[in-house]
């Protein structure tokens, strides 16, 4: 992105939706955007391909175009959703789907993958009777509702669906997740493990793991015919105002894997609860505009990028405090930027989350306070990060 290229006369960017595109270390760009600014500066065109563009991408093309929907669907996946709210209680992930699906891949000497993602602090809790699932964070508070106040928050004690005391939580690993995978094929076939701390990915036929499983080359090679994804929700639930979208790409990246074999011959498992979600029936369907419509309204009508701006802090706590002192000195009419939550971690750091109607205020609001931050403590910000 940022190579030196005088002439430069056209920009393609492939895939903006892979996080792979954003800098972690600050100041946290994308690649897209420097690349956007730089065809503007060099009047240059700009293409941005992807199976499922992201929200930043569609909003500022001048022009979309697609496939007609017959030929985007069939360059899509064979997709199976599996109800996991419809399964026999005390099945767990191991859906007897999930099990003959990769029964039928080792009995046909192909690859079969199974994955299963466990991020951030949110856990899920599923009725053992009717299979809802509540979502609280690690401090036993609920995910979408920090506490306030003297409101005590506690871990609840029954299904807010059917009042069920009968509780279960979601904490299965990819370990756990291996062993009982392979118990449940009856030895037939070894299950390899795979997360972003192995070296080397298992010559097994069954490989359960994290995502980190789709990156790796050595698995891409074998070509495997089957990919499916344990427990969706955790994805599609995730508390972060990306997650939709971040869904979206991680069964885009299955996608990609399976592009290597003909379509016949592979097939792609979505177990998850929430069968209606537009992300799953966007993946059913193979019209990924489905979600990113629903996301785009989503985002418009909560004034989130690219429809807003967001920009997160971290560092001391005192130095935080000071941020978030001298952003309220100045008149909110003017700047715009509004500081909507901020965290107290562990020990002495603190994260603070600053929102402002587009990048200019934003950019605004923190070049003035930010000095005065900085002079109690080291601060770290991040422009519309990734995971907020």
């Amino acid at each position: 992105a940022f190579a030196p290229v005088p002439d430069l006369a056209a920009v393609v960017v492939l895939d903006d939706g892979d996080e792979a595109l954003q800098e972690e270390r600050a100041p946290t760009w994308h690649a897209r955007d420097v690349l956007i600014e730089r065809a503007e500066a060099a009047a240059a065109p700009v293409a941005i391909v992807s199976s499922a563009p992201t929200v930043t991408a569609l909003v500022r093309a001048e022009s979309v175009e697609a496939p007609p929907p017959a030929i985007e669907a069939d360059g899509w996946p064979r997709v199976e959703v599996v109800d996991l709210a419809a399964e026999a209680p005390g099945l767990g992930l191991l859906t007897n789907t999930l099990v003959d699906r990769v029964r039928g891949a080792v009995d046909a000497d192909e690859l079969a993958l199974v994955v299963l993602n466990r991020r951030g602090r949110v856990r899920l809790l599923v009725c053992r009777d009717c299979n809802t699932i509540t979502r609280w964070d690690a401090e036993d508070r609920p995910a979408w509702s920090p506490p306030s106040g003297d409101i005590a928050y506690l871990r609840p004690e029954f299904c807010p669906s059917c009042a069920s005391t009968r509780l279960r939580a979601l904490s299965v690993g990819v370990q756990r997740l291996a062993r009982d995978l392979a118990a449940r094929l009856g030895g037939r076939a070894e299950v390899g493990v795979v997360d972003a701390a192995t070296d080397v990915a298992p010559d097994a036929p069954v490989l359960v793991g994290t995502e980190a499983v789709l990156h790796r080359s050595e698995v891409r090679r074998r070509r495997p015919s089957l990919i499916a994804f344990a427990e969706l929700d955790q994805e599609l639930l995730a508390a972060r105002y990306r997650a939709a979208e971040q869904a979206m790409w991680l069964i885009v990246r299955a996608a990609h894997v399976l592009a290597a074999r003909p379509r016949r011959e592979t097939r792609l498992v979505l177990q998850t609860s929430i069968v209606d979600h537009e992300v799953v029936r966007a993946a059913r369907l193979g019209t990924p505009d489905l979600a990113a419509d629903a996301e785009q309204e989503r985002r418009r009508r909560y004034s989130l990028p690219p429809f807003g701006a967001l920009a997160e802090a971290r560092g001391g706590a005192d130095a935080l405090d000071v941020l978030a002192r001298e952003l309220a000195r100045f008149d909110v009419a003017s700047t715009g930027a509004v500081v909507l939550h901020g965290d107290q971690e562990a020990g002495s750091s603190a994260t603070l989350l600053v929102s402002a109607p587009d990048i200019v205020a934003l950019s605004a609001a923190l070049s003035l306070s930010l000095p005065a931050a900085r002079a109690v403590g080291a601060v770290r910000v991040a422009v519309d990060p990734p995971r907020v």
